[in-house]
């Protein structure tokens, strides 16, 4: 059976990755089977309930609490600068052509621009429903296997600009604490409580990768591939032009998000670049850690958080964040729903494609 490898060697044909549509459907199958006894359909059922009510019931005790504020927060957005609101949601999407040559860059072999694009904004589409991060590099994966990676290759080039993306966030919010962007912030600042949490949490998923790699049969696939895994990303980071092009796209994107956030507060209300780019990096940091359903709820609160401890009013300080989610949240979603339905249509991520197609 073909799994959308490049060479057909034994690796590639013992180890069917979840890269690869067969092991997804077959995943799929088995998931959905275990849930078909009555008292996991019972509890599948509750959790539902819960997902969808406990929201619901959270939404509907804000807005009471916070009538005023909202009445507020929507006038204000009725008087937003439409030159900043702009600026706002172009840097917002003008993340997504850096996201393209990061991983065009990581992938070391030319890529379709307009196909990999609509994989960029399908995949930020997919995250709306699946763990945060997850639907994008799945999806990612899947279209680098389809042009001709290996899926070893392909897992190693999602995983660095994943990991690339760690490190720029991790070092803007050092960078711009260290010039003073958190007057406002309660102390001790958050950032060493991120920074242990960043650790800890590196320290268990190298963990329990390792317990994996080494509970596997020495001989086995798993283990196999994750060795060539590892293998292929330390060849991409010791590829220092390469590496240093990973990195470079990376920071292009999240400054250009940054910028966004920045602009879409000044649609409201006058706030310099420091605190602004201080506050958004602490924020989603903060969001990341702890994500949300669909990632709607805890982001908005943690900006507006930080936007009113740095003086901005509780009324603009929302109207300036429904501003940046609508740009770089609702926008980039709607439009990342239309590219996953013209791939779906395309069934351009069913088979391997030539690599001059």
């Amino acid at each position: 059976m073909d799994h959308g490898h490049s060479d057909g060697t034994a690796l590639a044909d013992d180890f069917p990755t979840v890269l690869t549509a067969p092991s997804i459907d077959r995943l799929l199958t088995r998931a959905l089977r275990s849930l078909g006894t009555p008292h996991r359909r019972a509890g599948r059922r509750a959790i539902h309930i819960a997902v969808v009510v406990i929201p619901f019931a959270g939404l509907v005790w804000y807005v009471t609490r916070h009538v005023a504020v909202l009445t507020q927060a929507g006038e204000a957005l009725t008087r937003a600068d439409p030159v900043w609101s702009i600026l706002a949601a172009t840097c917002a999407l003008a993340a997504f052509p850096a996201a393209v040559a990061t991983l065009q860059v990581a992938a070391n072999q030319p890529l379709p621009w307009f196909r990999t694009a609509q994989v960029e904004l399908a995949g930020t589409f997919l995250n709306r429903i699946t763990p945060n991060g997850i639907g994008r590099a799945v999806l990612s994966g899947r279209f680098l296997v389809t042009r001709g990676l290996r899926s070893d290759a392909a897992a190693a080039t999602v995983a660095a600009t994943a990991a690339a993306g760690f490190l720029i966030h991790a070092g803007g919010i050092a960078i711009t604490v260290s010039l003073g962007g958190t007057p406002g912030l309660p102390h001790p600042p958050a950032v060493p409580v991120l920074e242990l949490v960043g650790l800890a949490a590196g320290i268990t998923v190298a963990a329990g990768s390792w317990m994996i790699y080494r509970r596997s049969n020495p001989t086995g696939p798993i283990r196999n591939w994750i060795a060539s895994v590892i293998r292929q990303l330390t060849l991409l980071t010791r590829d220092r032009p390469r590496a240093i092009g990973v990195v470079a796209g990376t920071a292009a994107a999240s400054i250009a998000t940054v910028i966004a956030f920045w602009a879409a507060v000044n649609a409201i209300f006058a706030i310099a670049f420091l605190p602004a780019a201080t506050i958004y990096l602490i924020g989603t940091a903060i969001s990341n850690i702890a994500p949300s359903p669909g990632g709607v709820g805890l982001p908005e609160a943690a900006l507006t958080a930080g936007l009113t401890m740095n003086g901005v009013p509780m009324p603009q300080a929302l109207a300036g964040v429904l501003v940046f989610r609508l740009v770089s949240f609702w926008l980039p979603t709607f439009l990342g729903a239309a590219a996953w339905l013209r791939i779906c249509q395309s069934r351009c991520l069913a088979a391997k494609v030539s690599q001059g197609d």
